[in-house]
C-alpha cells in the first residue's frame, strides 16, 4: 500500500481488498482508515455518486480548516495589537524612569565636579596660608607626592583647626621653615629630635634652636656642653642652629608642631608625614649620616630600616634623659669622622658665635 498525503485532504491511491484493483480515493486520515474497497466491490459507495459526495465532505472539512486558520490568525492579530498596546503603556513609564535617572547621574556628576573645585579651592587656600610657596624649589618632588594624598590635607586641616582653638608651637609661619633653609642636595647630616619646645616664644621651626634673645633652653644648653667636651672647644651660645643648617645639617623633630605646654600632643598627626620625609631622603640619598636622639627617633630608625653603620643612637639631650647616654656619646666627632671617611666635608660645628651661656 502506497499513500500520498495533502495537507489535510488526502489523495489515496490503494489496492481493493477485494479484487486487488488500484483506485483513487479522497478522504481524512480516519476515513481512510474505514475504507479499503473499491467503490465495485463495496456497495456503500453506490459508484461515482458515492465518490463525489466523499469528496464533497473532504472539501468542506479543508474549508473549515482553512477558516480555524484564519480565525487563529486574526485572534493573533488582536492579541498583538493588545500586547503592543499594553508595551506602550508600560515603555512610557519606562521612558521617564530612564530620564529619571539619567538626571540624576548628571547631577551627582555635577556634585562631584563642584566638590572637587571647591576641595581643590580649599587646598589651594591652605597651602596658601602654611607658605608652601617659600619652602626651597629642591624639595618640590617630595610636596608634591604628599600634596597628591589625601592624609597631607587632613593634616593641614586638623594643625589649622590647632592653631585656632590652641595656642601652638612654632609660630604659624615657622612651621615648615626647615625645608625654607635647607637645600635638599646640601644635606649631610639628618639629627632627629622628639618635638618642638612647647614653651612662648621658643621653638623657631629647627629642631633644637631657638630665636628668643639671650635665651638658651636646657636641651640646647646640654648639646653645647657635650659638644665642648667632645670637640675639646669653648661651648657655643648663640641659640639660633641655622649655621648648622646651612652646612649640611638637617635638624628635624619627630612632630613640626605641639600645643603650648603639652609636650607630644601633635606626635600622632605628623607621624605619617615624617615617616614618609625620612623614607624619601633615604631613597634620595643613601650616604647621608642619620641622628637619633631619644626613643622616639630610635623607633623610627628601626621602622624605617637604617642601617646601623651610617646611624648614631642615644638618649635624648632633653635635662630629664641627657645623663642616661647622651652625655658621653660624642656625637659630633663621630659624625664628622663618618663624613671624612666616605670623601665628604666634616660639618664646622663652631660656625655659630659664641656668646655666654646663661
Amino acid at each position: 500500500m502506497q499513500k500520498n498525503i495533502h495537507s489535510s485532504l488526502h489523495l489515496i491511491i490503494t489496492n481493493c481488498i477485494s479484487c486487488q484493483t488500484e483506485y483513487q480515493n479522497y478522504s481524512t486520515v480516519k476515513e481512510d482508515k474505514k475504507i479499503n474497497t473499491c467503490a465495485n466491490c463495496n456497495p456503500a459507495y453506490k459508484g461515482k455518486a458515492s465518490t463525489e459526495i466523499r469528496i464533497g465532505k473532504a472539501e468542506k472539512f479543508h474549508r473549515r480548516q482553512q477558516k480555524a486558520q484564519e480565525k487563529a490568525k486574526e485572534r493573533i492579530k488582536k492579541n498583538m495589537s493588545r500586547y503592543w498596546m499594553i508595551f506602550s503603556t508600560i515603555s512610557a513609564p519606562r521612558q521617564r524612569i530612564k530620564k529619571f535617572f539619567l538626571s540624576q547621574v548628571i547631577l551627582n556628576l555635577l556634585l562631584k565636579i563642584i566638590l572637587y573645585m571647591v576641595e581643590a579651592t580649599f587646598n589651594q587656600s591652605s597651602y596658601q596660608n602654611f607658605d608652601f610657596h617659600l619652602i626651597d624649589p629642591s624639595w618640590n618632588e617630595f610636596f608634591q607626592k604628599q600634596i597628591k594624598q589625601k592624609y597631607f590635607t587632613n593634616l593641614l586641616i586638623q594643625i589649622e583647626e590647632e592653631y585656632k582653638n590652641h595656642r601652638c608651637c612654632p609660630i604659624k609661619d615657622n612651621i615648615f621653615r626647615l625645608f625654607q633653609e635647607s637645600s635638599l642636595q646640601k644635606i649631610k647630616v639628618v639629627i632627629l629630635g622628639q618635638d618642638p619646645y612647647h614653651q612662648i616664644d621658643v621653638a623657631d621651626g629647627i629642631a633644637f634652636s631657638t630665636q628668643k634673645p639671650d635665651y638658651i633652653p636646657p636641651t640646647l644648653e646640654n648639646i653645647f656642653l657635650e659638644l665642648s667636651k667632645d670637640l675639646n672647644c669653648a661651648p657655643p651660645t648663640s641659640s639660633s642652629l641655622l649655621p648648622w643648617v646651612k652646612e649640611g645639617v638637617f635638624l628635624l623633630n619627630t612632630a613640626l608642631t605641639v600645643r603650648l605646654r603639652e609636650p607630644l600632643s601633635h606626635l600622632e598627626l605628623w607621624q605619617e608625614f615624617i615617616y614618609s620625609l625620612i623614607k624619601y631622603l633615604k631613597d634620595y640619598n643613601n650616604n647621608l649620616i642619620w641622628v637619633f636622639w631619644g626613643k622616639k627617633a630610635k623607633l623610627i630608625k628601626e621602622e624605617c630600616e637604617i642601617n646601623d653603620e651610617v646611624s648614631l643612637v642615644s638618649p635624648h639631650p632633653s635635662p630629664f634623659s641627657a645623663k642616661f647616654g647622651f652625655f658621653g656619646s660624642r656625637p659630633f666627632s663621630k659624625i664628622n669622622n663618618l663624613l671624612i671617611n666616605s670623601g665628604r666635608d666634616p660639618v664646622n660645628w663652631l660656625a655659630i658665635e659664641k656668646p655666654k651661656i646663661a
